[in-house]
């Protein structure tokens, strides 16, 4: 019996990184790194799934890239930052403090 394993890392791969601060006032710096050129989209949700933002939209940089987030127009509280290349997706939890 042989069990081989592959882990996929690879060109399609993407990382985000720890968003900071959090909890944050007034603004959250999100980083990512993917090893392609291509594109993707960051999005803030609230606790019950509903889009507040999209943050960025875009084709990024083969390399580290960094976007910091100032909300308007939204309260206090728990939020979710999705980032996407439409095949898969990575996501944190922050805290929004005003």
């Amino acid at each position: 019996f042989l069990l081989i394993i592959f882990f996929v890392s690879g060109p399609n791969s993407f990382q985000l990184f720890n968003v900071y601060p959090n909890p944050f006032n007034p603004s959250l710096n999100i980083q990512w790194q993917t090893s392609l050129n291509k594109n993707i989209e960051i999005n803030a949700y609230n606790v019950l799934g509903q889009k507040v933002e999209t943050i960025f939209s875009g084709n990024n940089n083969k390399s580290i890239n960094k976007i910091s987030w100032t909300p308007t127009n939204i309260s206090s509280g728990v939020y979710i930052i999705e980032i996407t290349d439409q095949i898969r997706s990575e996501h944190q939890k922050v805290i929004l403090l005003k």
